[in-house]
């Protein structure tokens, strides 16, 4: 595990399915996993949202380096994923009132922006309509935000 990071577990498990000679999946309980509303793992977006940024970024990016490596077949997947999570990460950012840092949301839209195709392409895989990826893909930061925002509001 990395010292430092969040979701070790996560990429600890990736490393481990990349370099597995055999993975078998079997649809048992093995042990219960308790979701609580206020633990410190539900809360960290909120508390430490730069580092979860950073992370998260850290994370993804790096599964897809690692798909690319050993699987470059599946490094159109890889990017599926990364896209998937990329919109959690913006999502997370309006969640918490927007407060972002520039960078970030410039490096996370431009991913984006340079996937556009694949964006467009496989908006069902995130539940988009034509018109938000649309947004995403090539409006500014500050008014993709304003969008995603206000379309938040109208929900409420």
């Amino acid at each position: 595990f990395e010292e430092g990071r969040s979701d070790a577990d996560f990429l600890f498990n990736a490393l481990a399915f990349a370099y597995s000679v055999k993975t078998v999946v079997q649809d048992i309980p093995v042990y219960i996993y308790s979701i609580r509303k206020n633990s410190t793992c539900r809360q960290f977006p909120k508390l430490r949202l730069k580092k979860y940024i950073d992370d998260t970024w850290y994370r993804i990016m790096k599964i897809e380096a690692l798909v690319a490596e050993i699987y470059p077949q599946y490094t159109y997947l890889a990017k599926r994923q990364s896209i998937l999570y990329i919109f959690i990460i913006l999502g997370t950012i309006i969640d918490n009132e927007g407060k972002y840092i520039k960078e970030d949301c410039r490096k996370l839209l431009f991913y984006i922006h340079q996937n556009r195709w694949q964006v467009i392409h496989e908006r069902k895989f995130w539940h988009m309509s034509l018109w938000g990826v649309l947004f995403a893909t090539f409006l500014p930061y500050k008014i993709y935000f304003m969008v995603r925002k206000y379309k938040r509001l109208l929900k409420k």
